[in-house]
């Protein structure tokens, strides 16, 4: 990223407000009159430091996936259950608490942002984002259930692309029930059916 100089501001708190905006009202439901009041910087700062609106929605993006998503994942990765759905219950209870938090603007911003993907709301290069976003989340689920087949703790019968896909259709799901106000409780039921799945395929 570009960043103009003698920036009168901290960047990072900066793209976090910004992220916020984005997450709660989606890339084309935010003007730049809402970044720059979240941001408490004018449109002359807002532009030497990120060029555009459409570089810094891929700046909040990726900050996002930095902060929540890469945490939780390497998580999962070093995980110490016997089992798989011991394993991926964790992973997924901690998306539960993120997208259901009072301090956050509800559901998950990749999630919404790929919905702004598919009915075209967003420029070019903010859709390549978020699809590499999404691609990287499978990639780590593949690997992820690669380790467990190859560990004998799933049924070698499935792909691991296909359980990956399972869980990212159900981390989705969601968080679009987030997004639609249903409780962490309601969530968690769902989470547990869908563990269902491991603990009969497990080994």
């Amino acid at each position: 990223m570009s960043v103009g100089r003698n920036r009168g501001f901290d960047l990072s708190r900066a793209v976090e407000a910004a992220m916020f905006t984005f997450w709660r009202q989606g890339f084309h439901g935010t003007s730049l009159s809402d970044l720059t009041k979240s941001m408490g910087i004018n449109k002359s700062s807002l532009y030497g430091s990120f060029k555009s609106k459409e570089s810094l929605f891929i700046e909040a993006v990726n900050h996002y996936a930095f902060i929540y998503g890469q945490p939780n994942r390497e998580s999962l990765l070093n995980a110490k259950a016997s089992n798989t759905a011991g394993k991926l219950q964790p992973y997924l209870l901690n998306i539960v608490d993120r997208i259901t938090n009072s301090r956050y603007p509800g559901g998950c911003f990749i999630a919404n942002s790929t919905c702004e993907v598919n009915d075209r709301s967003l420029p070019k290069e903010a859709v390549v984002a978020v699809e590499v976003l999404n691609q990287t989340s499978i990639k780590m689920l593949t690997n992820f259930f690669n380790t467990e087949i190859h560990n004998g703790n799933l049924d070698n019968t499935r792909s691991a692309e296909s359980y990956a896909n399972y869980v990212q259709s159900l981390q989705f799901g969601l968080a679009v029930m987030a997004k639609n106000h249903h409780s962490a409780e309601s969530l968690q039921q769902v989470i547990e059916l869908g563990l269902a799945v491991f603990r009969k395929e497990g080994l």
